[in-house]
């Protein structure tokens, strides 16, 4: 048998399993490090492209669920405000009444109206409120369509935020002294031509009618924040569910890798004691011809 002593062919079969093994060796310690198993785009570039459409789907649904938290926010104000004003108005109604008690000398009756019209302008105060920089309450000049996108794939899925005009309302009209268009507190001052006589509104009744319609949009108040909510949970599921899908696609199992790892440590063990008893026979064929 003819042995060739230039080439040592079983020290290149080793050599090459070793080089496998360690670039084997190598991706196992990278995927741990890095905690990802897309360490390089060659991986799985289908995976990759997923991944990356995830997470440009979750920052958008991020920002769209912070603008629903915003607008949750805003409706939060504006209920606030509804419940002043039944406030004041149950004060009003109570205030008729006891103007209406012949015992009461001049001087109660005129601290009741004092009381009253001081709640007219507590009212107007509410109707001027805004949540950072919008009108809580429509006003002259005000876009009554304030929009919010509920959905990251579907840009026709929108609700829009209601906002009240008092101005436009008979009996807030009657009660307040609402200038046109009303832009500020001009309705109401302190001269008698501009205070308001409650037995001309209709007594007690009237209150009544307007307490109701207070309630009424505080129900319309409640449906849309309601809404608004289920919306909000809806889109957080969606992005936990992304989140989990691209977590699947991206995230190593570590108990894997170091199991792959150290079969791969015992290779490179076992190639370099291979490659060691190569060297030996090498040694053994040199020495057969005296060197």
């Amino acid at each position: 048998m003819i042995y060739p002593a230039n080439l040592n062919l079983a020290i290149t079969a080793a050599a090459r399993a070793m080089s496998a093994t360690a670039d084997s060796r190598r991706s196992n310690v990278n995927k741990i490090a890095s905690g990802s198993k897309l360490e390089t785009l060659r991986t799985d570039t289908a995976a990759v492209g997923v991944s990356l459409k995830f997470k440009s789907e979750g920052a958008v649904s991020g920002a769209l669920q912070s603008n629903m938290s915003e607008a949750l926010s805003y409706l939060g104000a504006q209920s606030d405000g509804l419940k002043q004003l039944g406030k004041y108005l149950d004060r009003m109604s109570e205030l008729v009444t006891q103007m209406g008690d012949p015992t009461k000398t001049e001087t109660d009756q005129s601290t009741y109206m004092g009381e009253f019209n001081q709640l007219r302008e507590e009212i107007l105060k509410v109707h001027g409120a805004q949540f950072n920089g919008l009108d809580l309450f429509y006003k002259q000049g005000d876009s009554k369509a304030l929009k919010v996108q509920l959905s990251a794939t579907n840009s026709s899925a929108t609700m829009d935020l209601k906002q009240t005009d008092l101005s436009q309302q008979t009996g807030w009209i009657a009660l307040l002294g609402f200038a046109a268009p009303y832009t500020g507190l001009e309705g109401i001052s302190d001269t008698p031509a501009n205070l308001v006589d409650p037995n001309a509104l209709g007594g007690a009744s009237f209150f009544e009618g307007m307490t109701q319609e207070v309630a009424q949009l505080m129900s319309a108040n409640g449906s849309q924040q309601s809404q608004l909510k289920l919306a909000l949970d809806h889109s957080r599921q969606t992005t936990l569910s992304m989140e989990r899908a691209q977590g699947r696609i991206e995230d190593v199992d570590v108990a894997t890798e170091l199991t792959h790892l150290t079969r791969t440590n015992i290779l490179m063990q076992s190639g370099s004691a291979m490659m060691t008893q190569a060297n030996v026979a090498a040694q053994s064929v040199l020495k057969l011809y005296g060197l």
